[in-house]
């Protein structure tokens, strides 16, 4: 797993609008260190309230986990204050769910935006 590197990442980005997270769902053993790169990712100061969407890939494996098992292992309920967030499965190689995972990050996107905009009015 390549860690996140938010610092570098930075330095090209000035404005986060949407983070993609991809997981690889049948590498149980690399949960853990996920769960804590997503958390690190959540508590950032350039990224708080951010839309998350986390692509439980490898679905095509018959030991991946599910998304709900994921959910779980990754403590994304934890996110739920602080991030509009998603899990969804996909399979890269064969580009399964891919479009589904980026048309809800752009939903989430538009909401968030929306969301912004209407506390900034009151």
């Amino acid at each position: 797993m390549i860690q996140f590197n938010l610092i570098r990442l930075s330095v090209l980005v000035s404005v986060f609008v949407g983070i993609i997270y991809v997981v690889d769902s049948s590498d149980y053993e690399r949960f853990e260190e996920a769960r804590i790169e997503i958390t690190k990712i959540s508590k950032n100061n350039e990224c708080i309230g951010v839309p998350i969407v986390i692509i439980a890939n490898k679905q095509d494996i018959p030991c991946a986990r599910c998304c709900a098992d994921l959910e779980r292992s990754l403590a994304l309920h934890d996110l739920t204050a602080t991030h509009p967030w998603s899990i969804l499965p996909a399979t890269a190689i064969t580009g399964d769910g891919l479009l589904e995972c980026i048309d809800t990050l752009h939903n989430l996107m538009i909401r968030h935006k929306k969301t912004k905009s209407k506390a900034k009015k009151k």
